[in-house]
């Protein structure tokens, strides 16, 4: 009977051992798959941050794309105009009667058009 109990005490200390062990290593895991988790939930935060400023660009590149087309549009529409108005500015200058200012007129003219 002795020898059986001893038997029986080797394997329960055994068991528990093992159980010991068994329960250690599921610590473990659960411990990794917390961190990865912690670090999925990091990565899901900063692509969603990604996104958002990819679409606040985009959508402000295509404002600006959208402002720069209506100024183009607007200097083709008043083209004749602006050709006039440069036409009588030269005309004023040639006739003279802008004297005093024709070299500042037309380094303007020549800076700008």
């Amino acid at each position: 009977m002795e020898s059986r109990e001893k038997v029986l005490k080797d394997e329960a200390v055994e068991v528990v051992e093992a159980a010991i062990k068994r329960h250690e290593d599921f610590d473990k895991t659960i411990k990794a798959q917390a961190n990865k988790i912690n670090n999925l939930k990091q990565f899901a935060n900063q692509l969603t941050a990604a996104s958002d400023e990819s679409v606040k660009e985009t959508q402000n590149l295509q404002s600006k794309s959208q402002k720069h087309q209506a100024s183009v549009a607007e200097l083709a529409a008043n083209t004749d105009r602006i050709q006039s108005i440069i036409g009588m500015g030269k005309g004023l200058i040639d006739s003279r009667k802008c004297a005093d200012v024709e070299t500042t007129a037309d380094n303007r003219l020549q800076q700008n058009y």
